[in-house]
């Protein structure tokens, strides 16, 4: 019994994020003067040497690029 209530919520919350996301058309992070990205790595654990060159690597250019093109 509990495991079809949770599927009821899960499906209405589903529909919910759903029709906000369509009413309010959610921005894609572009603007005039600035581009917002994000990036999901690992920076702690096993793999965070990996996830922690990949932050750095990506930081260094995008230094590297505003120091040429700044806005």
């Amino acid at each position: 019994m509990k495991l079809i209530i949770k599927g009821i919520l899960f499906f209405f919350l589903s529909i919910l994020i759903l029709f906000y996301s369509l009413y309010y058309k959610l921005d894609n992070g572009i603007t005039d003067k600035k581009i917002i990205l994000g990036q999901s790595s690992a920076i702690t654990g096993a793999a965070s040497d990996l996830g922690k060159s990949f932050r750095d690597g990506a930081l260094a250019y995008f230094a590297h690029i505003n120091l040429e093109c700044p806005l």
